[in-house]
């Protein structure tokens, strides 16, 4: 995932607490959400048996259903492209590119509080579940340790070792590190060059692993998965922020090109779905392809809610606040969906269970991931993030960074 805000918050000024919020950006939050379920719906269909599954259709007909479903890993896309939008928004939208220690400080400290604490809590609870032999997984204590350091992409045997889906996490922390120097780089009134700038270096990065992959026997390939492999998707998050700040651009969207922009977006990606797994072109350009298609769709939403002057509007219908608390729950939809569904096919192996109650189960886990999910943004998530943009706790932050980083003084001249 991910990504991973539950709204576009304030960015920091130059003292702590003192900077006004942002405008909550209530459909950004609804997006989140749908890519979690996506990515969730792709790992159920996976343990129901997959490209098997035919829906009751005759002659194995799905109506597009094996293609939609089996195209759900890429919600990770969606959320790598909205982390770039909803990190950049605040600032993009306020023209403050050049950010100071003090800033620079309160902004890490506020995103590492905004992921570390769930992802945590579930590495705990995933390493008990293993040493009781409830769910597979790499019994050691150098990968535990460098999961909680957001480390363990750095070696190929680590990756997956506790949850497949713990790989993100790293990659979403380490844009979070390079992105005060992309705010300085990008211009706002011309986004696009930045943005095919990084589509072209991913690109290039991608060709160039699977070509040592291929040539040498060198198997780097699989760090295109991180940055600097994801690097496009980011910077056109980014820059789709840029565009959408930009009010010379503020045209009107009808409802109809919004649909016809998410249609493409979907439509293209499931397209790319299908060639997935092999070192080839589309290896290459699928992911760039995906970000671009998502970023499009997230600028014309944009604008349509702009115009309609709702963007940051309260919810009035129950699908509405159900979207949007499921959107806020997103991060913990995420990472613990592998958790509930592993624990629900151990368990129906150990038991002997017929391929129906099988099914059953697996599917019975889903609400109690999405409970669960919400449970812990209420005492978890939340409560950090609130601690994360209190005064008190940003004031001290200033303080440390005042004492440990003196500003640098011009030594006085000798007297002649």
């Amino acid at each position: 995932m991910a990504t991973v805000a539950p709204a576009v918050n304030e960015p920091s000024t130059g003292a702590a607490g003192d900077a006004a919020p942002a405008l909550r950006l209530e459909w950004v939050v609804v997006l989140r959400g749908c890519a979690a379920l996506w990515v969730l719906s792709f790992h159920l269909w996976s343990l129901l048996g997959g490209k098997s599954l035919t829906y009751g259709f005759a002659h194995g007909f799905t109506f597009g259903l094996r293609s939609l479903f089996a195209a759900g890993y890429q919600g990770v896309d969606l959320f790598f492209v909205l982390s770039g939008f909803v990190i950049a928004w605040p600032y993009v939208d306020t023209g403050r590119q050049r950010l100071d220690r003090f800033q620079v400080a309160d902004f890490y400290q506020r995103r590492y509080f905004r992921i570390a604490p769930i992802f945590y809590v579930t590495v705990v609870v995933v390493v008990v579940l293993i040493h009781l032999h409830w769910l597979q997984g790499l019994r050691s204590v150098a990968a535990i340790a460098a999961h909680f350091l957001f480390a363990e992409n750095f070696r190929a045997e680590w990756v997956g070792s506790l949850r497949a889906v713990y790989w993100t996490l790293p990659t979403e922390i380490h844009f979070y590190l390079l992105f005060p120097l992309l705010l300085r780089i990008v211009r706002i009134d011309r986004p696009l060059r930045f943005a095919a700038a990084c589509l072209a270096f991913s690109i290039g990065w991608r060709v160039f692993t699977a070509s040592m992959t291929l040539d040498h026997g060198v198997a780097i390939a699989w760090t295109s998965a991180y940055l600097p492999g994801r690097i496009d998707q980011f910077a056109c998050g980014i820059a789709a922020a840029c565009l959408l700040a930009r009010r010379d651009l503020d045209r009107g969207v009808a409802r109809r090109d919004v649909l016809v922009a998410g249609l493409l977006a979907v439509g293209g990606l499931v397209w790319i779905g299908r060639h997935a797994g092999a070192l080839d072109a589309w290896f290459a350009v699928g992911p760039s392809l995906a970000a671009v298609l998502i970023a499009v769709f997230i600028v014309a939403l944009g604008r349509y809610m702009r115009a309609r002057g709702d963007a940051s509007a309260a919810p009035s219908g129950l699908a509405a606040r159900v979207a949007l608390r499921l959107g806020e729950a997103s991060l913990g939809i995420y990472l613990w969906h592998t958790v509930f569904l592993d624990l629900a096919a151990h368990y129906a192996l150990v038991r002997g269970f017929s391929e129906g109650k099988r099914a059953a189960l697996l599917v019975a886990s889903v609400p109690v991931t999405l409970l669960v999910s919400l449970w812990t943004y209420r005492v978890v998530e939340a409560r950090w993030v609130a601690l994360s943009r209190s005064a008190a706790w940003r004031a001290k932050v200033r303080g440390f960074v005042a004492r440990r980083w003196p500003p640098r003084t011009a030594t006085p001249p000798e007297p002649a």
